[in-house]
């Protein structure tokens, strides 16, 4: 923990100089500045606006007091001196000439709004234009009005012996200036109104107001009076108040008191109940914070309290203080992502979803569903009928196709026409028709991501969609949720509830069936002879038991045990010549075993493994009820197996392209992590792998996709992005590079939050170093993560940055589990 704390304050301290007003570093000494020395007249107050965290050096060791500056520096200088929340002011501008996602946006949009600053004439706010000193005593002058802030009223100087040139528009607010004492003048007495105003300049002037601008220390010099207040018998309060602590400790090293007695008196910061606040209707992430005298009062639900006390310490903790002003009192409301719905141009609150009397769990989830989300989008819920549909409707309609699973959406009149069987197809086009048109990402069971729009129409639909591989499934633990899997057309997980659809068998997907089917007398050690009747009249036996017993069975794997050790009789070695593989006896006995059970069951398949051994296809070609799962367990996964320049990856290639030329039915069991260590760093999700593997599968008649992670625990790697990729290429095997990656893209923001392009830079980053390496899925991972090492400190460093910055707690543990790959990489480094 040491080490993480040490390194984040390096991290910061690399930081500095990234914006014209300077970013904060953890520790500043009494002087950092070599161009500020105790003879200059700004001396003092240039060096308090740095320790109250205004005012920042444009280096490490540069102030650069005589500089001009900017309008936009001054108004941000004044945000961070008002110690208010500015996050998002800046979306709406409406300058020119002022870009709103600048360094600056917030900071002037806050000022905008606030009356503080306004723009010229011809429309521009001109953020990097120089501030005339004329120009900052009307802006000083509407900060106190702001401020609400008593300023002496005994200036030093009677009057400016320049005040007859002072524009009239000035002179209130310049006289506002000398009665406060706050602007001087030059040793002559001149206002030198038209002159350009200096960094120091503007360092003394908000050090003169300080001490009448009403600002509470909370922590002040690493000391603090006050304590954090939470009900024990409130879970969420209890987590912000950890949170807080935790910040507080992490940025500044003092170890506030939390304390569960709510009665206490003294000097607090209440979260929750114990504030007292009224806070209902601001939604779960909403919150209300108010300053009450010297107290810190924070009420609102779970998510809410911890946006609030994560933003009380990010953005007031300045160098080792922690300070509040009144006007940091603010209501922080739910926002819908979508502030119009429209379909077709009408408003979405005209619209029912209609779906048939009688309808299957499946179709009635459907609507549910997309009540919700629509809700959810825009605050808007609409009416789910099995009436008359009337003139602006989204219709499920369950008869439109006969399988189980294709889909259209299309766009009728006024109306939307979803329509599929009742199995899986309406709901798969209820969930497609969210994500496709209204926006919705269905990243991992309970969490859904939409980007916030102004407006949104829908319109003009005319989608069908039809399943690429029968069989779909990317087997992660975060996957196993089964509410997921039907948002990702994933149909594989047999948890899958009939609400949900329920699963696709797989037409008997399973593997190393020999054990059971030989009542345990051949275990994972060994393989049985598929030459002696005896074994094969005992397995049809259990064959055709187990699908008596199993209603509307599809299917029944009977495939080797889980080694190497292949009967090496006369009679087998003999048939594996002759067919020219040790799949040759393999696929005959198969071939008997689907023959009798076609005779009594004819629409029961029968499926093996193409496996180690037995992955190069013989001569004997398998039966029409037969199903071959070749796997890929050999390969390298550092390139696309189709990759004629990766060698280890040819004999698979060469072996899958002689399956499909003699098999129509083919299923891939294919894997994507590292079975020796889960939480190493597995980099195959570069679209030159992932992508085009799958693209490959489809191109060579596979019908069914198994793809195996980790799903033995949480995954520490990018699991959970793996898992996402895949289902959206197991429904798009043909998606573009541009695609595949704005489905990254998506997935990055809505699982780790705003900062998302940083964990992207460090994707590309892995990606890049790796692109020449070949790793199978049992390497040790030095193969592989060696290159990564010189990068490693700084890895933890940065998802230990993040973590302090979400103001999400589900963003937090997403954050940290990631980082866990590489936190074992570094104590690799160090021990085996």
């Amino acid at each position: 923990m040491l080490k993480r704390i040490l390194s984040f304050a390096i991290v910061c301290v690399m930081l500095l100089g990234m914006f014209p007003l300077g970013v904060f570093a953890e520790e500043v000494p009494v002087n950092p500045f070599e161009d500020v020395a105790p003879t200059d007249w700004f001396w003092k107050e240039v060096l308090t606006v740095n320790e109250e965290g205004i005012m920042t050096g444009k280096s490490a060791t540069v102030f650069d007091p005589k500089a001009n500056i900017s309008r936009a520096e001054v108004v941000t200088a004044l945000a961070r001196f008002a110690c208010v929340n500015v996050k998002g002011k800046g979306d709406s501008l409406t300058f020119p000439d002022t870009q709103t996602d600048a360094w600056y946006s917030d900071y002037v949009g806050w000022a905008f709004e606030n009356g503080i600053v306004t723009g010229y004439d011809n429309g521009n706010f001109g953020p990097s234009d120089l501030i005339t000193r004329q120009e900052l005593a009307v802006v000083l002058s509407r900060m106190i009005k702001y401020l609400e802030a008593k300023m002496p009223d005994s200036p030093q100087i009677d009057k400016f012996t320049d005040g007859g040139k002072i524009a009239s528009w000035v002179a209130p607010h310049a006289e506002t200036m000398r009665m406060a004492g706050l602007m001087k003048g030059d040793a002559n007495g001149n206002f030198n109104a038209t002159n350009n105003a200096s960094r120091a300049e503007v360092a003394t002037i908000i050090s003169r107001m300080l001490p009448d601008s009403g600002r509470i220390a909370v922590v002040d010099g690493g000391k603090c009076e006050y304590k954090i207040v939470a009900d024990a018998n409130e879970s969420g309060a209890v987590i912000a108040a950890e949170r807080l602590q935790e910040l507080i400790a992490k940025k500044i090293g003092t170890d506030i008191e939390i304390t569960n007695d709510t009665t206490y008196n003294g000097k607090k910061i209440a979260i929750g109940g114990a504030s007292k606040l009224v806070a209902e209707g601001l939604g779960t992430d909403g919150y209300k914070l108010t300053i009450d005298g010297e107290n810190i009062l924070i009420g609102g639900e779970a998510d809410g309290l911890f946006k609030a006390a994560t933003r009380l310490a990010n953005l007031y903790i300045k160098n080792d203080n922690l300070t509040v002003t009144k006007k940091t009192s603010e209501i922080c409301e739910h926002e819908y992502p979508i502030g119009k719905l429209t379909i077709q141009g009408n408003d979405i609150s005209k619209y029912v979803i209609k779906y048939t009397d009688g309808a299957s769990k499946s179709v009635v989830t459907a609507a549910n569903e997309i009540q919700k989300y629509i809700e959810m989008a825009c605050a808007v819920k609409i009416e789910i009928t099995t009436g008359n549909a009337g003139s602006y409707a989204i219709i499920l309609d369950d008869t439109a196709f006969t399988d189980d699973e294709s889909f259209s959406i299309k766009s009728v009149g006024n109306n939307v026409v979803i329509g599929g069987s009742g199995v899986r197809g309406v709901l798969y086009g209820a969930y497609t028709f969210l994500d496709n048109y209204v926006g919705w990402r269905f990243l991992d069971a309970g969490v859904d991501f939409l980007r916030p729009v102004a407006e949104r129409d829908i319109s003009g639909i005319d989608y069908k969609w039809e399943p690429y591989f029968e069989y779909r499934i990317p087997y992660y633990t975060n996957m196993f949720d089964t509410t997921i899997a039907p948002k990702l057309l994933v149909n594989g997980y047999t948890g899958i509830t009939e609400e949900y659809g329920g699963h696709a068998s797989g037409r008997g997907h399973g593997c190393h069936t020999f054990q059971a089917l030989t009542d345990g007398a051949y275990d994972q050690t060994m393989q049985p002879c598929l030459s002696d009747p005896a074994i094969f009249d005992q397995v049809l036996k259990n064959v055709l038991k187990k699908i008596e017993t199993t209603p509307g069975i599809e299917g029944l794997s009977v495939s080797q045990n889980d080694n190497g050790n292949y009967c090496q009789c006369e009679k087998c070695m003999a048939v594996a010549e002759e067919e020219g593989s040790q799949a040759g006896p393999v696929i005959r006995f198969v071939n008997r075993i689907a023959e009798e059970v076609e005779k009594v069951y004819p629409d029961v398949y029968i499926q093996t493994l193409a496996y180690q051994y037995s992955r190069k296809p013989p001569k004997t070609v398998p039966r029409h009820n037969v199903i071959i799962q070749l796997c890929s367990i050999e390969c390298c996964f550092g390139h696309e197996l189709n990759d004629p320049q990766c060698d280890i990856n040819v004999g698979f290639v060469e072996d899958l392209k002689a399956w499909s030329e003699i098999c129509d039915k083919i299923y891939i069991w294919d894997y994507t992590t590292n079975y020796s260590r889960y939480l190493t760093p597995f980099i195959n999700y570069d679209y030159n792998v992932l992508a085009k593997n799958v693209r490959f599968f489809h191109e060579n008649n596979v019908i069914g996709l198994f793809e195996q992670g980790n799903y033995n625990g949480e995954n520490g790697e990018f699991g959970e992005m793996k898992a996402y990729l895949l289902a959206k290429l197991m429904s798009d095997p043909y998606m573009t590079e541009e695609q595949y990656y704005a489905h990254m893209d998506d997935f990055l923001e809505g699982y780790y939050g705003e900062n998302w392009r940083e964990v992207r830079s460090v994707i590309d980053m892995m990606i890049t170093k790796t692109n020449s390496f070949h790793f199978t899925i049992f390497d040790t991972g030095d193969s592989y993560s060696l290159h990564l090492r010189r990068e490693i400190d700084g890895l933890v460093e940065l998802f230990e940055k993040l973590e302090m910055k979400s103001e999400n707690y589900g963003e937090i543990s997403r954050l940290d589990r990631s980082q866990m790959q590489f936190e074992f990489v570094w104590l690799n480094r160090y021990f085996k």
